[in-house]
């Protein structure tokens, strides 16, 4: 008997909150409609294609990006080059190796770590000090657009695909776009 009366009480309460949007409803509906079917289509940011490389990182270009400041920096670091004794390739090794297991760590490009157990003392330092230079490092490591997209075929006419595309950021990393809007128009 008590069901009853809270499931009755329950339905009549809804019906009663319910009922001033319905008629809000019923007294101003929302009507659509079309201003002008003569709009070009090329002025429609529809549909965008999104091209992310599995390979977030490129070793060459890794090891050209940590030639310079501020990587540079971590080769003379005593936590990557004990005692001065390692060989440069081993450094180098050890500095690839940390760097990449902070980013792959690194969600949504934000600057958190995703995963923080199992953290080396090297990763840790890499994300302490220079973690809002890992999505930089990131960007500038990344597949080019010019040799994820062999061929690009525009209009009937062959392109230079790095005309099309565009670095986007994305939940993926930093990914090759074609046919979106420019950030800046967004803003």
């Amino acid at each position: 008997l008590l069901w009853i009366f809270l499931c009755v009480g329950s339905a009549l309460l809804g019906a009663w909150l319910i009922r001033p949007i319905f008629n809000k409803w019923q007294n101003n509906p929302t009507i659509t409609t079309v201003e002008s079917t003569n709009y070009p289509v090329w002025n429609i940011y529809f549909p965008a294609v999104t091209i992310c490389s599995n390979n977030k990182v490129t070793r060459s270009r890794f090891n050209q990006a940590i030639k310079k400041k501020p990587w540079i920096d971590l080769t003379n670091h005593t936590l990557f080059n004990q005692n001065r004794s390692l060989e440069p390739e081993e450094v180098e090794k050890s500095i690839f190796e940390s760097v990449v297991n902070v980013l792959t760590r690194i969600v949504h490009l934000d600057g958190e770590l995703g995963i923080l157990d199992n953290q080396t003392e090297k990763e840790q330092f890499i994300y302490k000090h220079l973690k809002n230079e890992v999505p930089k490092l990131l960007k500038q490591t990344m597949q080019s657009c010019r040799s994820l997209a062999i061929l690009c075929i525009w209009q009937g006419q062959i392109t230079n695909c790095s005309d099309l595309f565009d670095i986007r950021q994305t939940d993926a990393g930093y990914c090759c776009s074609f046919n979106t809007i420019n950030v800046n128009e967004q803003l």
